[in-house]
């Protein structure tokens, strides 16, 4: 997300979604610095410390360089060996059958008609999306799952 000139600020978004997990459809972390291997695996790593990835989830993940290289060049067997999660890797440039891209597109175009004006400070945009992100339904995630013909 690159905010506008009057904020100067521009975040990055690790996300995780899924229809059958009891607390959230929806695990998601924003910060300023930039998405890499380490960041990337250390969220998977958080959410499944806390519960939102279980033994036996299937984790589905494009061909990004942060999700198989460098720091996660061993990330498939770790998942796997100590939380019971297998990551599964979609075919070379095939992001759109991935739900979260879905998740995405939803983001963007609910950002696009959130009022931003009531939040004065360089961070706005950091919490328009975590306000639009938290809203994310069961519902809402099921139809990007239904769209993509996994339901």
């Amino acid at each position: 997300i690159t905010t506008t000139s009057d904020f100067r600020n521009s975040y990055s978004i690790t996300g995780f979604c899924g229809v059958d997990n009891p607390q959230s459809p929806l695990y998601f972390h924003i910060h300023e610095e930039s998405n890499d291997s380490f960041v990337f695996g250390a969220n998977i790593e958080y959410a499944a410390q806390i519960g939102f990835l279980r033994r036996g989830d299937v984790l589905v993940l494009d061909n990004a360089a942060i999700h198989s290289k460098g720091d996660n060049q061993d990330l498939e067997q770790y998942m796997w060996d100590v939380f019971g999660v297998f990551i599964l890797f979609l075919p070379t440039r095939s992001p759109e059958l991935n739900p979260i891209e879905l998740v995405w597109r939803m983001l963007v175009r609910r950002l696009h008609s959130y009022e931003l004006s009531f939040i004065r400070d360089r961070d706005a945009c950091f919490y328009a999306a975590v306000s639009i992100l938290q809203s994310i339904t069961v519902r809402d995630v099921e139809a990007c799952y239904k769209e993509q013909g996994y339901l």
